[in-house]
């Protein structure tokens, strides 16, 4: 979490949009969307490191998700 709160005082950069009604408008606040950034990083970790203790292929997890999000991105148009 504290890595989530680092990239923010580094880059600016925080999740501020969700597609949600509500939650959108709350992600509108700095405050808001830091914590909501801090827990999104920490949730991540912990769920490849859970990936990892079930099976130890976390990192063929990763690749996957990674190859994914790269398809997603060439096909908008998003390098």
């Amino acid at each position: 979490m504290a890595s989530g709160v680092a990239g923010w005082l580094i880059t600016g950069l925080s999740i501020t949009d969700v597609n949600i009604w509500g939650i959108d408008y709350l992600l509108g606040f700095t405050l808001v969307s830091v914590v909501f950034t801090a827990f999104a990083v920490g949730g991540v970790a912990n769920a490849i490191n859970i990936i990892d203790g079930f099976n130890g292929l976390s990192s063929g997890t990763v690749v996957i998700a990674l190859v994914g999000l790269a398809c997603i991105s060439l096909h908008a148009h998003d390098l």
